[in-house]
């Protein structure tokens, strides 16, 4: 989303130190301290977001630390990696495409399969509560589809 620079290195965490922070570290010492940062300077915002699965889709980037690190944190970054990822900050990005949504498997289905065996006669109780759940999952997806076509019809 923006540009900064790094202004000054190994710079002691101070919330190691404070029992109310979430980040207290008991055996850190300000002899010995566990955790430092850096300090940064704003340069600029990016007119467009650079979001990790743009910089996974272009060809230029697949070599990066953090998209092959299954973790965001701070990585190296070659020079030509950088204007890279610069450059896609000042180009819009293309519209995402909808993602189709999966219908789940009816919920009862495993149950139905676990309670009549294949090659075994099912009781009349069996059978019973079988068909009432076939029939409520059929009117759980008469249900389902009719909610999809008014969402379709709305968005005409």
């Amino acid at each position: 989303v923006g540009l900064a620079k790094v202004v000054r290195v190994k710079v002691i965490d101070e919330t190691q130190f404070d029992p109310a922070s979430p980040y207290y570290d008991p055996k850190a010492t300000r002899e010995k301290p566990i955790w430092d940062c850096v300090d940064v300077e704003y340069i600029g915002t990016l007119p467009h977001m650079v979001t990790l699965e743009r910089m996974r889709a272009d060809p230029q980037l697949v070599d990066m630390p953090v998209l092959r690190i299954g973790r965001l944190s701070v990585q190296p970054v070659a020079e030509h990696e950088y204007h890279r990822v610069v450059e896609l900050g000042q180009i819009e990005p293309p519209p995402a495409e909808p993602k189709p949504k999966a219908t789940p498997p009816p919920k009862h289905q495993s149950k139905v399969k676990a309670m009549i065996k294949p090659g075994k006669k099912p009781s009349p109780k069996q059978k019973a509560a079988a068909a009432k759940r076939a029939e409520t999952t059929r009117m759980e997806q008469a249900l389902a589809s009719k909610r999809s076509a008014a969402k379709a019809t709305k968005r005409r």
